[in-house]
């Protein structure tokens, strides 16, 4: 396929501008399937506004306001990026691009997807009603695109808009940073004081956060607004954490966004309440509460735990973030290692951890993780994403997880199976605990010294799926593939997965999708008349 510069320049030879026919201005584009859309009209930026910008006075968290698409999720990740890190946002939203000298309707961006980053290539023209955009957009500055132009490439990668209609803060940050999402429940999940440690470390490392708020059962329509402002099944944005003197005691308070660019917070710390008149006066002159933006304002670590129900993070690692943007910012970095593999029926796909003498589980792939060098305990971050597609993510959920075991000491078997547990008496460490149909799980460990095997499965046996696994520690560290369990096609598997690995990155770059499910289903066809487990 050609890349972006040589399309550009036949486009401007050819005096035309760019129509992208792997994206049409039709409802292909809209709707999962082809509903009719009369009342859309496709705009090119120049037709919206007659002076257009493709950036207007830098990027801020104010530059991108939510329209009819429910993709807050999207939106807060996207200002997120843009106002807490410049370099990173040039690199997904190139800064080379306009409507003036050499312009031609194309435009590029970078996504990042399961290890490799992506060039997705789109014509400017925007769905629009009655000459106004329907989706993201800088309501402030009406003349400024890159917002709906990042929104449409995005919708490209996924297929169409309506396959980003629902999601969540980090999965968003992730395609764009190419980061280790981690989540936390903030009810019984983490209690305040590890709450306020968590998010004090993360201000200082290369995370970017949200807040997210689930519907309560009940609650009519998909965004419910509750009495203090709030709105159920929505995301913000974490714009910033500081801890402030009340009176001699010490208060953390959180600066959040709403996508939208308004609905504010109204209880304590929010705008002219009467907590603000106890401020000490040095954090008055730091804190200048009565000229934030509108869809802005402060709530105190309490309530944000109280009225959120997670907290979403994005960890940056060097892949992600140069080493030059991290001497500067003197964030941590984190050693990672990564993995493409598959669940195959019948060969690779066990199921969940049911017990030790599970014959079905221990055919799941297995990694060894060696951490026997340290001589302290090493926080671990396990990332298992599964390798998925928007387009049949209702039909074909995959629930995923992943089971942790410590290796005795000088007892470290080529692969762990039923036929050996009870000699090399593994014992379970950790587990991701419950089985969830989202894209990704990750978990932070604190793990001693040793060596141990990480377990990728899925909640049901013989299901069929790809996954992409990284390792992220403090320290240097060693994780290698276990051979994969003998059977009828068990010596195809390596191989499988190291084709699925070269599909993913020959096709970086290129707008085809990668089709990783065509491999795993010849492998299934391959197995189907051995015998079963």
């Amino acid at each position: 396929m050609e890349d972006f510069k040589a399309l550009k320049e036949k486009i401007l030879k050819s005096k035309s501008l760019y129509e992208d026919p792997h994206f049409p201005a039709d409802s292909r584009s809209l709707y999962f399937r082809s509903e009719s859309a009369p009342s859309i009209q496709w705009k090119r930026p120049r037709e919206i506004s007659y002076n257009a910008k493709f950036l207007v006075h830098g990027a801020s968290y104010h530059d991108m306001q939510q329209g009819a698409l429910g993709n807050c999720w999207f939106i807060a990740g996207a200002v997120t990026l843009a106002a807490s890190n410049w370099k990173l946002f040039q690199r997904v939203v190139p800064l080379d691009q306009d409507f003036d000298n050499d312009y031609a309707g194309i435009f590029r961006f970078n996504f990042w997807q399961y290890g490799e980053w992506k060039e997705v290539v789109v014509d400017d023209r925007l769905p629009t009603r009655h000459g106004q955009l329907i989706y993201a957009a800088n309501l402030k500055e009406t003349n400024e695109f890159w917002c709906p132009l990042l929104e449409k490439a995005y919708a490209k990668l996924y297929s169409c808009y309506e396959a980003i209609d629902g999601g969540r803060i980090h999965h968003a940050l992730v395609d764009m940073t190419g980061g280790i999402s981690e989540l936390i429940q903030m009810q019984g999940g983490i209690s305040l004081d590890k709450l306020q440690t968590t998010l004090m470390s993360c201000k200082k490392m290369n995370t970017l956060m949200g807040g997210s708020i689930f519907n309560r059962p009940g609650s009519s329509g998909r965004e419910s607004k509750r009495m203090n402002g709030l709105y159920e099944g929505h995301a913000y944005s974490i714009v910033d954490i500081r801890e402030i003197d009340q009176e001699g005691k010490r208060t953390t308070l959180l600066r959040l966004r709403n996508p939208w660019g308004r609905g504010e917070w109204n209880g304590p710390w929010s705008d002219g309440s009467p907590e603000w008149r106890h401020l000490h006066h040095s954090d008055s002159m730091t804190i200048d509460h009565a000229k934030i933006p509108n869809g802005e304002f402060w709530i105190s670590l309490e309530d944000f735990q109280e009225q959120y129900d997670e907290l979403e993070m994005c960890h940056l690692y060097p892949d992600a973030l140069s080493s030059e943007i991290a001497s500067v910012e003197k964030k941590k970095q984190w050693s990672v290692q990564e993995f493409y593999g598959s669940w195959i029926r019948g060969v690779t796909s066990g199921g969940p951890f049911t017990s030790f003498t599970s014959k079905l589980f221990w055919k799941n792939p297995q990694y060894k993780v060696h951490l026997d060098k340290a001589d302290k305990p090493i926080s671990v971050i396990v990332n298992l994403m599964e390798v998925s597609d928007k387009q049949v993510r209702d039909e074909n959920d995959v629930d995923i997880g992943f089971v942790i075991f410590k290796l005795q000491e000088g007892r470290e078997p080529v692969r762990l199976s039923r036929d050996n547990v009870y000699e090399f008496k593994p014992r379970l460490e950790k587990t991701s605990g419950m089985f969830w149909a989202y894209r990704e799980r990750t978990l932070r460990f604190e793990l001693e010294p040793s060596t141990y095997i990480i377990v990728p499965c899925t909640f049901k046996a013989s299901m069929d799926a790809d996954f992409y696994l990284r390792v992220m520690a403090e320290e240097q560290h060693e994780v290698e593939p276990v051979d994969t369990p003998t059977g009828p096609i068990g010596d195809y598997v390596d191989a499988a997965n190291n084709s699925l690995e070269k599909l993913f990155h020959d096709q970086a770059g290129s707008d085809e999708r990668v089709d990783a499910i065509g491999l795993r289903h010849v492998l299934s066809e391959l197995n189907k008349g051995g015998k079963s487990e």
